[in-house]
């Protein structure tokens, strides 16, 4: 059976969200969503820090929920015959949030081209301070083909206008393979790690890679590079690849075929 990989997931701890409009220093006009929330304490480690899971739970968060109310959610993308799905995450995590911290989320897409559409993520303080920063690389897919369609103008106008993209230093969509992986114990796939879907929630790839190196130590940046889904019942076989300041986690399937590649980089 042909896999393509989804990030749908339900959407959960949202009440209210606001859309901001503002004018650019050139007289542009754009549009903001954002979501003011908080750090749970169900979503930090010893101490007291946010867990790597919980950060990457709360960007795809405010990306399902902008999609949501702009009326390009799952219902409405799918009655079109298409639908997103995630193809990179480069997360920039300059101060971690702490326990109770009041955060800001705020997204918005910056660019459609060819059938892949880019998004910014990031997380601001109280102050306006950007704590997490993020670039997504999202793939326009057929639904009865599962390969990737050129993106039209129904599917970009409910973002409309653009907002400028954000500064940081981008990396590419693919993520640059090292030599000599060694092997990990396997895992195998359970029903947590599903979404809406029925396949692996993005965010659990790089759970599990990060539960398979015992990462203990909060990264600079995480990059994730998704390759195909994995379901309920299969095994990832890990490969681990390690630098001095980056891991590489390389989840493969029993045909060596990669389902994603994760990296950790300090």
């Amino acid at each position: 059976m042909k896999r393509s990989w989804c990030f749908y997931f339900c959407i959960g701890l949202f009440t209210d969200y606001i859309v901001e409009a503002f004018i650019g220093s050139q007289g542009d006009f754009y549009m903001l969503f954002e979501k003011e929330t908080y750090v749970r304490y169900s979503e930090v480690d010893k101490d007291g820090l946010i867990k790597i899971d919980a950060l990457v739970n709360h960007l795809q968060d405010i990306v399902m929920l902008h999609a949501d109310e702009v009326g390009a959610g799952i219902a409405q993308v799918i009655d079109m015959g298409t639908v997103w799905f995630i193809s990179t995450w480069q997360i920039e995590i300059i101060t971690p949030p702490r326990i109770y911290d009041k955060i800001i989320l705020k997204t918005n897409p910056y660019e459609f081209k060819g059938f892949f559409g880019n998004r910014n993520v990031w997380i601001e303080n109280e102050e306006g301070e950007i704590l997490v920063r993020a670039n997504s690389i999202w793939v326009y897919l057929d639904v009865k083909t599962k390969v990737p369609k050129r993106i039209d103008d129904a599917a970009v106008k409910p973002y409309l206008p653009l907002e400028p993209k954000l500064e940081m230093s981008y990396s590419s969509r693919k993520i640059a393979m090292p030599e000599n992986f060694e092997p990990s114990e396997p895992v195998r796939v359970h029903y947590g790690q599903l979404d809406t879907n029925g396949h692996v929630n993005n965010c659990q790839y790089i759970k599990t890679a990060m539960d398979v190196i015992e990462i203990k130590d909060m990264p600079r940046q995480i990059r994730a590079e998704y390759k195909k889904s994995a379901l309920y019942g299969d095994v990832f076989y890990p490969y681990i690849h390690r630098e001095e300041k980056a891991i590489y986690v390389d989840l493969r399937d029993k045909d060596n075929a990669e389902y994603a590649t994760v990296v950790f980089e300090f």
